[in-house]
């Protein structure tokens, strides 16, 4: 059974105690380039969707509920919410999957992979413990540094989720997440459309680096059916959790 909630839940103690919160901008009507949030020029086209050229890959700054700007400004799209006709349907080779009742133009945001936030400690007890002897993979893993110290969020979608549960991995996948901050320093996670995408097609996301996978005893990893012609034939998965 799962729990759905439309926002991430802190779940192990001293994980919300960490967060640091943001100020808000004073553009008004709407945000410019020179809008303090972003820290650099904007991520969003004016329809709201995500810049794709030169791959972008550096965080995400939202405005926030500090912000002078109306709920329409451009910056302001995780925060909204989905705003997709989405489905949730059968797959027989890989259970449920999801997907959109109408063709989705690249760069679109689809949704937020939600759950709940974990320490290193949790995140590795559960998986080990409770989620491996299921074969279950839904545990979103984000990387970052600062300076030369590493900082890792853990988001929980095994029990407590959203319908981004739904999304399958694929080895060659038409969504890609995006690391996005909105009113604090903790990292949420949005997932774009990263090619158009014809109504009804299934949405899959790569599920993180296969590099370690390699070196990983076969027999514990789990075979990806992805179906992609380069499919690698295994699932990703982080080795700090495991």
């Amino acid at each position: 059974m799962i729990k759905y909630t439309r926002y991430n839940i802190f779940t192990s103690p001293g994980v919300e105690e960490q967060t640091s919160y943001y100020d808000g901008c004073s553009c008004y009507p709407v945000c410019e380039d020179q809008c303090s949030c972003p820290q650099g020029d904007l991520v969003f086209h004016r329809d709201k969707r995500i810049k794709m050229e030169g791959e972008n890959q550096r965080p995400i700054f939202e405005c926030n509920s500090e912000c002078m700007c109306p709920p329409h400004c451009s910056n302001r799209v995780l925060q909204q919410g989905i705003q997709l006709p989405l489905q949730v349907f059968k797959i027989v080779s890989k259970g449920w999957g999801l997907r959109c009742t109408q063709d989705v133009a690249k760069g679109t945001f689809v949704c937020e992979y939600v759950g709940e936030y974990l320490s290193d400690a949790d995140a590795r007890d559960r998986q080990r413990n409770l989620y491996d002897p299921k074969g279950l993979n839904y545990i979103l893993n984000i990387n970052e540094h600062v300076g030369d110290r590493p900082i890792r969020t853990h988001i929980d979608g095994t029990v407590i989720s959203n319908i981004a549960r739904f999304v399958n991995h694929s080895c060659d996948p038409n969504l890609v997440t995006r690391v996005i901050r909105v009113d604090c320093d903790v990292p949420r996670i949005g997932l774009f459309a990263n090619t158009n995408i014809p109504a009804n097609t299934e949405l899959t996301f790569d599920y993180g680096s296969t590099d370690e996978s390699r070196e990983m005893d076969p027999r514990k990893l789990y075979p990806c059916r992805c179906g992609a012609a380069r499919c690698l034939g295994y699932l990703p998965f982080n080795p700090f959790v495991l």
